[in-house]
C-alpha cells in the first residue's frame, strides 16, 4: 500500500543545556541537522518542514541543501507542541501520516526510518512508536488525522495519552533512537559512537 509520509524536524531549540547550537554541531564534518535530513530523505520520507526558532537563519543554511520546507516557530519560547503545530500548517492533508524528529538525534539509521514507513503503510495506527531494548524512542509516527487534534499548550505524550487505544509499538535494532544532544558530554559520545560505525 503506498501512502505519502512526511515529516517534521524541530529544529527550534535555543540549546541552553549545550550553550551551543546543537542543530550545527559538526558530525562526521557535517552539521548534526544534515544527518537528520540525510536519515528521512534516505528513509522515504516524502517531504521534510524543519521548524526554525531564534537561531532560524544559521540553521537554515544546513538546511537548504536539502529540498525542504522552512517555518519559522512565531513563538520563540514556545513549546514543542507550538512547533510541531508550526511545521503541521506547512505540510498538505494529503500526507498519511507525519514523523516527528529532533533535530539532536543525528545517529538514527535511515534503515529505521524505513521500516517505520513501512510497518504503518501494512497497517496504519494513530501513533507508531520506535523502541529499542523496551524503550520508547524517537522519531514517533503520527497520522496526520491525528496530529491535527494536538493542541496549543500540550505535549505530544498528551496526545499519545488520548490514543493509547490505537497506538502500536515498533521494535527496532537501532539505538540510535534513544540518543540525544543535551550536553557536551552527549555530543563527545555520539561523535565517538559514529566514528565507531564508520570503522575509524
Amino acid at each position: 500500500m503506498s501512502m505519502p509520509i512526511a515529516a517534521i524536524v524541530l529544529a527550534a531549540g535555543r540549546s541552553t543545556r549545550m550553550g551551543r547550537c546543537k542543530q550545527l554541531l559538526p558530525l562526521n564534518e557535517r552539521p548534526a541537522l544534515q544527518l537528520v535530513l540525510n536519515a528521512l530523505t534516505e528513509g522515504q520520507v516524502a517531504r521534510i518542514a524543519v521548524v526554525l526558532g531564534p537561531q532560524g537563519l544559521e540553521v537554515s543554511s544546513a538546511a537548504e541543501a536539502r529540498d525542504t520546507i522552512l517555518v519559522t516557530n512565531p513563538d520563540p519560547a514556545g513549546d514543542m507542541a507550538s512547533s510541531v503545530l508550526a511545521g503541521l500548517s506547512a505540510l498538505d492533508p494529503s500526507y498519511a501520516a507525519i514523523l516527528i524528529a529532533l533535530a539532536d538525534m543525528p545517529l538514527i539509521r535511515p534503515t529505521t526510518i524505513q521500516a517505520l514507513i513501512q510497518s504503518y503503510r501494512q497497517a496504519p495506527c494513530a501513533i507508531l512508536i520506535p523502541t529499542h531494548m523496551g524503550r520508547s524512542g524517537h522519531p514517533p509516527l503520527f497520522a496526520q488525522s491525528v496530529l491535527r487534534r494536538l493542541r496549543a499548550g500540550e505535549t505530544l505524550r498528551d496526545l499519545r495519552n488520548r490514543h493509547k487505544a490505537d497506538t502500536r509499538r515498533f521494535p527496532v535494532d537501532d539505538p540510535g533512537i534513544l540518543l540525544d544532544m543535551d550536553t557536551s558530554e552527549d555530543y563527545s559520545h555520539l561523535n565517538a559512537l559514529l566514528q565507531k560505525r564508520q570503522g575509524r
